[in-house]
């Protein structure tokens, strides 16, 4: 049997603390899109699509998967256009993953070596 990983995020607990404790004393939840955006974006004929309805979504976080044809460059523009100033590549060809977070990311490793497609981990 094959198996194929797009994407993997984890949210850690903190350390001593109940799930309730940490509820409890979280002033906001943290929304999350997670999204395989299909050849990115259908090769490229619907970026604005796309950007209007992550607009509307109001994350603070979004992983992107099947970034096609995305540089750095235009995955930074593209999430600057529904209000995420930072943002993360795995690679630049292929079919890549892609970071954008309203805060800032710091990128622990990329890999595509020795897996399917690749990873992006990182931190925001």
């Amino acid at each position: 049997m094959k198996w194929k990983l797009l994407a993997c995020l984890v949210v850690a607990l903190l350390p001593g603390r109940s799930p309730a404790a940490q509820e409890a004393s979280a002033p906001e939840r943290l929304k999350l899109v997670c999204w395989n955006v299909l050849y990115g974006f259908n090769h490229g004929k619907a970026v604005e699509e796309g950007e209007s309805w992550l607009r509307e979504q109001r994350p603070q976080v979004v992983a992107l998967q099947e970034l096609n044809g995305f540089t750095p460059a235009t995955l930074q523009e593209t999430g600057e256009a529904y209000g995420h100033p930072h943002s993360a590549l795995q690679k630049e060809s292929g079919f890549a993953m892609g970071l954008t977070s309203t805060a800032p990311i710091e990128v622990i490793e990329r890999r595509v070596e020795g897996v399917h497609h690749g990873y992006l981990h990182a931190r925001t």
